[in-house]
């Protein structure tokens, strides 16, 4: 017995005080009145029976003083705060492990409006069950694991943090929160974690969970492969449909795979041809140069040729995969996000065979031996048609059309018809009717057979920043309140289109047609050209980039810029400008380019003819975007200010009579101003982003911090470190992100998980071969907060005090 009150000494004195006081009072003779009678031999026979009962009233005040002495003793008792000793009484440790997902706002729950809320219910009826010596933690689990109390057996703080919990629209992180419960209960007697939730979690998270007998008995393998089958053989038929789906797309890349081919092959047959008929004039001007040069050409296309063969070759090879998942079959392989394609004659990347090897290695460190693991389950439905990708770019040629991606998949397991608003600015652009099958798993896209087909969403255009997708029920326009299924998080999603408004660049020229043309074809570029010896660095305040031909001027260059052909300095050895060059190349031959580089999109610099090149030293910073022998000839240097150098003049090189001449050029300035894909990133819910701040303002402002106002209307804070800001997205929606007083950025935010959208509740979840069983043991057992029941007793003691009292047995 411990006391949490006051201590023993304290209270023995409180008791003694009250104790002598109380008996004062019963010793002290209450003073008689006196009574006048007519005749006192009339009262003779009641003064004598008075007599020899005093004893009996005697005693009858001295169970009177007891019942007092023993209602002080429970209140002074009480003041202590006594507790049983946990030696005595053993409780357990509980961790309540509440899923607070996406998945857990669809509306389907048996015994409240959504899963959260019912989840709530239930979680509560475990909390008033707590035995007095039980300690329980509750933790919240989304994409982030947040513990919401310590361990504490305070009932009142348990329900309290409850009382704040809401879902999120983040997707459930379930590794990470067993790895918390493994590691805050180990080494705890009578452990214990008890999940509330759906149960729609990650297969491959479930069976690398290590359990003992704590948890249940294993399951018998009939049982196992009973209880399992149903799971299976959806997941099975959902495999089927995705493989069907992959390998049309897979015959869709074999026949453009044969058609890059062919047209390969007849390249290869052009460029033979021209070079059978140069032959007899090159032999003649090649005397007094090396002779292994023209090897060393040969050798360069017959290396670049087996290259896009062997490409031609992968392209063609067995096994299909799309999306996050694996199909197999024999036709092209394709591979889109982190998919991977197996089958016959497919080879297995390394780095993919170590990404897995590292993850199951993780996964497998969820030790949870020892402790009892209990599953309460929420939900009853699986029926869901959600929007799981949407993003928009602007076309570079056209800033008021663009086109979008869309990707929506039909969970149910019958066929649904829905609508599919596209909105802009809040006003509807596009309606279209959708027919999906069940299971059915589409995209809505801009490639070269929608545009040949003109499809609706390829060309539309629009005035404002916002885009908005919506699924609502055939025939609805939204604002009846309807919706498709008991998941409405997935039927809208967000995407921006960047701001429109007409870019302005500066030309330092003395003259060249090809590099005006270029920028001509832009219609959203307007250029002010100016001849070397009229150019003031004020000018660069009035514009977005710069572009030098033939010339730097000196000093630093505050501004995004193009240097074409840069100038020697006065030593002749060093080219001005910020890149440091390495000499000069005679008719380079590019072997190598950039294909991943904005500046570099929808260009094939291959025999291109060059008289004469500066080869430039590579920075940390820089990107080879053409080399020749893997010497670079033309860098993009990324950096507060971005800078792209061609170290050849594009009049002495064939290069200015291609297509690829003017596409580098715009591709260039895209880069410059942030447009080089025309697109503004959507955000996914339940990550951190880190959001540039350069392509927005000059100057990042030197503050610790930016305010934030989320979707939901709240004001928080965005620490900015290295001119980003830092955030963490959880609500689905349109952020927006206070820079300075003039400049607001807009963020758009979506759910984007397919297997969050995938809501199919568990009823009964196995883990590492158990039945996982609902929570036991959690009623009216006895508190070791003891100074309840003196309470209690103190107030018996009262009651009975007053019955005796007044039935005359105590007076």
């Amino acid at each position: 017995m411990s006391f949490l009150g006051l201590p023993f000494a304290q209270l023995a004195a409180v008791f003694g005080a009250f104790a002598a006081g109380l008996t004062i009072l019963y010793i002290l003779k209450l003073r008689r009145r006196r009574v006048h009678v007519p005749f006192a031999k009339l009262w003779q026979r009641v003064l004598k029976e008075k007599e020899s009962t005093s004893l009996f009233r005697k005693l009858k005040r001295l169970l009177s003083l007891l019942l007092q002495l023993g209602f002080l003793f429970l209140l002074t008792g009480a003041l202590g705060d006594p507790r049983l000793s946990k030696d005595v009484l053993s409780g357990r440790q509980i961790i309540m492990l509440l899923d607070t997902s996406a998945s857990m706002k669809a509306r389907d729950a048996s015994e409240a409006p959504t899963r959260m809320l019912e989840a709530l219910k239930k979680a509560r009826e475990v909390v008033r069950g707590l035995g007095g010596a039980d300690t329980m933690m509750i933790v919240r689990m989304d994409a982030q694991v947040t513990p919401l109390t310590p361990f504490t057996g305070d009932t009142s703080r348990l329900l309290m943090a409850l009382d704040g919990v809401t879902a999120s629209d983040t997707r459930a992180d379930l590794a990470r929160g067993l790895k918390f419960a493994a590691d805050a209960l180990h080494g705890r007697k009578n452990a214990q974690l008890i999940l509330v939730g759906d149960g729609a979690y990650d297969r491959s998270v479930l069976t690398t969970v290590k359990l003992d007998k704590a948890s249940g008995k294993k399951l018998a393998a009939s049982e196992l492969r009973r209880l399992m089958a149903k799971d299976r053989a959806e997941d099975e038929e959902a495999a089927d449909r995705k493989a069907k789906a992959a390998a049309k797309a897979a015959k869709a890349a074999a026949a453009a795979a044969k058609k890059r081919e062919e047209a390969l092959k007849r390249g290869a047959e052009v460029v033979a041809k021209a070079s059978s008929k140069s032959k007899g004039k090159s032999k003649g001007k090649s005397k007094g140069k090396p002779k292994g040069k023209p090897k060393v050409k040969a050798k360069a296309k017959a290396k670049a040729k087996a290259k896009a063969k062997t490409k031609v070759a992968a392209a063609s090879g067995s096994g299909t995969g799309s999306g996050t998942g694996s199909g197999t079959g024999t036709g092209t392989s394709v591979a889109a996000g982190t998919g991977t394609g197996s089958g016959t004659g497919a080879k297995k990347k390394k780095g993919v065979k170590v990404v897995g090897k590292v993850r199951g290695a993780d996964l497998d460190r969820i030790d949870l031996r020892g402790v009892a693991v209990r599953f309460i389950s929420v939900g009853s439905s699986r029926d869901n048609v959600g929007i799981v990708a949407f993003n928009a770019r602007r076309y570079p040629a056209n800033k008021l059309s663009f086109e979008t991606f869309l990707e929506i998949v039909n969970y149910k397991k019958k066929a649904v018809e829905v609508d599919l608003q596209l909105l802009t600015d809040g006003v509807i652009n596009e309606v279209v009717r959708l027919s999906l099958q069940a299971g059915e798993r589409v995209r809505y896209s801009c490639g070269p057979e929608e545009r040949r087909q003109k499809k609706r969403w390829c060309e539309m255009a629009a005035s404002g920043e916002l885009l908005e997708a919506r699924l609502l029920p055939p025939g609805s326009t939204g604002d009846d309140g309807k919706t498709v299924d008991a998941f409405p998080l997935d039927d809208r999603a967000y995407a921006l289109l960047p701001r429109q408004r007409r870019q302005k660049a500066l030309l330092v020229t003395n003259g060249n047609l090809f590099l005006e043309g270029a920028l001509l074809l832009d219609q959203n570029v307007e250029v002010i050209k100016v001849p070397p010896d009229k150019y003031d660095p004020s000018m660069l305040a009035k514009v977005d980039a710069v572009i030098f031909d033939g010339f730097y001027p000196k000093g630093e260059v505050h501004k995004h810029s193009l240097l074409v052909n840069p100038p020697v300095d006065e030593s002749g050895k060093k080219v001005m400008g910020p890149f440091d060059s390495l000499g000069a190349l005679k008719e380079p031959i590019i072997t190598e380019q950039s294909k991943q580089h904005a500046a570099m999109r929808w260009i094939t610099l291959k025999d291109v003819n060059i008289a004469t090149a500066t080869v430039f030293k590579k920075g940390k910073d820089d990107t080879v975007l053409a080399a020749s022998f893997r010497k670079p000839i033309m860098l993009a240097r990324e950096g507060k200010y971005r800078r792209v150098v061609m170290g050849f003049d594009p009049r002495q090189s064939d290069l200015v009579l291609r297509v690829a001449f003017p596409l580098f050029i715009i591709n260039s300035f895209h880069w410059f101003t942030g447009e080089g894909e025309g697109l503004i990133t959507t955000y996914k819910t339940g990550e951190t982003w880190r959001v540039a701040l350069g392509q927005v303002v000059e100057k990042v402002p030197d503050v610790p911090h930016l305010s934030v106002k989320t979707p939901g209307g709240e004001l928080i804070r965005a620490p900015l470190q290295n001119g980003r800001a830092v955030l963490y997205g959880r609500e689905a929606g349109i952020y927006t992100l206070t820079v300075d007083d003039k400049t607001k950025l807009k963020l758009a935010a979506n759910l984007a998980d397919s297997d969050e959208s995938r809501i199919r509740p568990r009823m009964a979840l196995i883990v590492d071969g158990r039945k996982l069983a609902e929570p036991s043991g959690f009623g009216v057992a006895l508190r070791r907060e003891i100074w309840i029941y003196l309470v209690l007793a103190a107030l018996g003691l009262t009651l009975l005090e007053w019955l005796t009292y007044n039935r005359r047995m105590t007076v």
